[in-house]
């Protein structure tokens, strides 16, 4: 399980990075900012599913090398 869960969370985090980078660079803003608001709405969006949920300390506790 935890080899494809990084594999899935690597994905999501490329496809993050190159939002990120779009919007950064279609509006002018600026990578801490988007990076911010990303990390604060994600906070709120997992506060809706069941705190029981085991996904969610799983994932706290993985650590990603990004090349």
């Amino acid at each position: 399980m935890s080899e494809q869960l990084i594999y899935e969370a690597t994905q999501v985090l490329e496809l993050l990075e190159d939002s990120v980078e779009f919007i950064c660079d279609d509006m002018s803003l600026s990578g801490q900012k988007v990076w911010t608001m990303v990390y604060e709405l994600a906070a709120h969006k997992v506060k809706e599913f069941p705190a029981e949920w085991p996904i969610l300390n799983y994932l706290k506790n993985l650590q990603f090398v990004h090349l």
